[in-house]
């Protein structure tokens, strides 16, 4: 089996990780540009109605504006199946790029120049819909563009990108860099520049093998193999006949067949568990809100960022274990999962109500007040 070549690692690293590393800066930009944009947006609403605006409105258009980029990726997602079959799959995902960039104009050109809320949550939700296509397309081009030997590195690559794309966002979003009023347009327009150089570089990449040999264009398939692998002719003809093979065999599978068939349902419902598992361990919700999660928990204003960023780059961390490691990363994290449970069960004390001054003190003591206060309480009951 041939290995990618040079520019086919080039055109992976473009397309998919660079790709996912844009989606995840720009759905996350909105987390340390919060306060921001609650006195942006403050301000706005003063000059139209000549009062502050209320807490609940305020609350109100941030979580449109989070929402919306939410409701926009399962539109974007939904499309995408439509998109691919008038376009190719470079076609969609220069769509994608394009509208990634009007979004960027929308919500730090145009609302940065005039404040206005509502073109902010619009912006978000066309942001919505080109990370919904782009998350769709990704993994496709991925497993059409890549030599098979190397769809693993590629693929799991897909999700660190994703968390990377997260932290440089957290990163530069800092008070101190460009998280405040003054920057925070920058900060949402920085993330253009990866867009553009993909729209650039796409003039150069081939279409997908696959998607050239699926609409009949073997000696274009033929040429492209050539780019993007190491191979010789042998082995890139050998490939062609396997895509072909592979071809015939996906075109005669359709939804009653994967919903009927055991090992195409296991795999369907594989899929489902991965996905709802994001869901259900609140990834989104962290990606957009824990500074505000971090806030009310009693970390200071000015140190949120940081805490934050403490959480995704344990989890870019653990990515890169993950690519290299295989299996064993999970193994290590189960070790680190267990260890900490144990540690909280058993080692630290009751703090559920308490105060973090409250808390500092009980640590202060080395858990002495808690086991005293509880002592008590039960010599008061005898």
């Amino acid at each position: 089996m041939s290995a990618n070549s040079n520019f086919g690692k080039f055109c992976l690293f473009v397309s998919n990780w660079l790709s996912m590393a844009t989606f995840g800066y720009h759905f996350t930009t909105i987390n340390p540009s919060i306060p921001s944009l609650k006195t942006a947006f403050n301000q706005t609403y003063i000059n139209r109605y000549g009062i502050a605006m209320p807490k609940l409105t305020e609350t109100a258009v941030i979580t449109l504006a989070a929402s919306f980029t939410v409701l926009g990726s399962l539109l974007g997602g939904i499309v995408c199946r439509f998109l691919l079959l008038v376009w190719s799959r470079k076609r969609v995902l220069q769509f994608a790029h394009v509208q990634l960039l009007l979004a960027v104009v929308l919500m730090a050109l145009v609302t940065g120049i005039t404040k206005s809320y509502e073109t902010f949550i619009l912006g978000r939700f066309v942001l919505g819909l080109s990370i919904g296509q782009g998350f769709v397309l990704v993994p496709i081009l991925t497993a059409e563009t890549c030599s098979k030997n190397s769809q693993v590195l590629w693929q799991s690559g897909n999700g660190t990108a994703i968390v990377g794309g997260l932290v440089i966002a957290l990163a530069l979003g800092n008070p101190l860099a460009l998280g405040n009023l003054d920057y925070w347009p920058v900060l949402i327009g920085l993330g253009a520049f990866p867009s553009i150089l993909y729209l650039i570089s796409s003039y150069w990449f081939t279409e997908t093998p696959y998607y050239l040999l699926r609409n009949q264009k073997e000696e274009k398939a033929f040429d492209a193999l050539k780019m993007l692998r190491n191979g010789s002719k042998d082995e890139i003809k050998k490939e062609i006949t396997e895509i072909q093979g592979e071809i015939k065999e996906i075109e005669q599978v359709g939804m009653k067949e994967i919903l009927t068939t055991p090992h195409y349902r296991k795999q369907l419902f594989a899929m489902f568990a991965v996905y709802a598992n994001t869901q259900i361990t609140g990834f989104n919700s962290i990606s957009i809100y824990s500074d505000l999660m971090f806030i009310e928990a009693g970390v200071p204003a000015d140190k949120v960022t940081y805490a934050s960023l403490g959480v995704f780059v344990l989890g870019f961390i653990f990515g890169i274990l993950g690519i290299y490691l295989g299996p064993y990363a999970m193994m290590i994290w189960l070790g680190f999962a267990i260890f900490f449970l144990v540690y909280f069960v058993v080692c630290l004390p009751p703090v559920k109500g308490k105060t973090p001054e409250e808390i500092l003190e009980i640590f202060k003591g080395n858990h002495t007040a808690p086991n005293k206060t509880l002592l008590e309480q039960q010599t008061k009951k005898m």
